[in-house]
């Protein structure tokens, strides 16, 4: 991370908050879609985050730590969105057409429900290993936590996803 990008981005230079930006687009809608596991929530999650950081990057006190300080953003921007969507209840219509036959692969679509519903970290943790194929470190390092408690995590939401499952 260019510390001096940070900086010059903190006293209102919005060409390097663009770079930075675009740097870490790609990161940021992967936490994003990781703990919302929907493609347009994700995408409005990051935009909030990004947004977020903007406004917020004048007080970040220590610039070497942008990326923890964004990763923790994009999650707490995620998980509002959560909480909006439990406000509003989504009727999904193309379920409720006549004719419509399952999609190819209904095993992945009966795990991705199982783990929408999981707690937020468990989500998380869940999406990331199961539905990216992410190993346990790229996990931990993503999120930045150590990875026995990704482990933890993923011992958890193993235990509650064969309840979701077994139920069908």
């Amino acid at each position: 991370m260019d510390e001096d990008l940070v900086t010059r981005a903190q006293r209102g230079d919005a060409d390097a908050f663009e770079v930075i930006v675009r740097e870490r687009l790609e990161s940021c809608y992967a936490i994003c879609l990781s703990v919302l596991h929907s493609p347009d929530d994700a995408r409005d999650a990051t935009q909030d985050a990004f947004v977020a950081a903007w406004r917020r990057l004048p007080h970040l006190r220590k610039p070497d730590r942008f990326d923890g300080w964004l990763r923790t953003i994009a999650i707490n921007a995620s998980r509002d969105m959560l909480r909006r969507r439990r406000r509003v209840r989504e009727i999904p219509i193309a379920e409720d057409m006549p004719g419509r036959t399952p999609p190819p692969g209904s095993d992945r679509l009966d795990i991705e429900a199982a783990i929408g519903r999981l707690s937020p970290g468990g989500r998380e943790v869940a999406g990331r290993y199961y539905l990216r194929d992410q190993p346990v470190q790229e996990i931990s390092a993503g999120l930045g936590v150590p990875v026995g408690t990704v482990k933890s995590s993923l011992f958890h939401a193993r235990a509650t996803l064969r309840g979701f499952l077994s139920k069908g």
